[in-house]
């Protein structure tokens, strides 16, 4: 479902990671990025003290995607026999995980010391460096389709001690990645309406 120009996926009984949508979200949080890119708002402007930018959001995610990325590369992979594989669907702990990531955000956390995001000198650079990781993502995705997504496991880059199923990292970054962007989007509407 789409709001307000950003991909909101609601989670059900039966959610389980598919390479195809996967690449579809990412290709969704490339055209908010896009639009983003040339929207009138100042980048840089804080909407309140102490809260966050546009642009910082965005740095956010770049910190994100970065840990994710060494995630997937260290991840304890189990092969398969054929060719691919399936996802198996999410228990209720990883499906209210999921839920609880979704925008708009039910509640609110704070974000790790090293995810914290500094002050941004260019906030069109941080979009842009953005879309340079947006290919990578998609490249961990298609490789760790040839791993068993359900047993194949990954540790958390937020929380040391948990580990989940391969294919979950997966939607767990999109969701996370769409949070920031509606966070993103709020403080882009209070920017050019106040």
């Amino acid at each position: 479902m789409v709001r307000g120009g950003f991909l909101f996926k609601g989670t059900t009984m039966d959610d389980r990671f598919s390479l195809v949508g996967f690449e579809r979200q990412i290709d969704a949080i490339d055209e908010t990025i896009l639009r983003l890119m040339d929207s009138k708002a100042d980048l840089n402007r804080r909407p309140t003290p102490g809260s966050w930018s546009i642009a910082q959001c965005i740095h956010h995610l770049n910190l994100t995607t970065d840990a994710f990325l060494t995630a997937w590369r260290d991840a304890e992979r189990v092969v398969l026999a054929g060719q691919g594989t399936e996802s198996r669907p999410y228990g209720w702990f990883l499906r209210r995980m999921l839920w609880t990531m979704e925008p708009p955000y039910r509640m609110k956390t704070k974000t790790a010391k090293g995810f914290q995001p500094g002050e941004v000198d260019s906030g069109l650079f941080t979009l842009e460096a953005f879309r340079e990781r947006q290919p990578l993502v998609k490249d961990a995705a298609r490789e760790a389709c040839g791993y068993d997504l359900t047993r194949s496991r990954v540790r958390s880059p937020f929380v040391s001690w948990m580990r989940y199923p391969l294919g979950f990292s997966f939607d767990l970054f999109a969701a996370h990645e769409r949070r920031h962007l509606w966070q993103a989007g709020e403080i882009e509407r209070v920017s050019l309406t106040g």
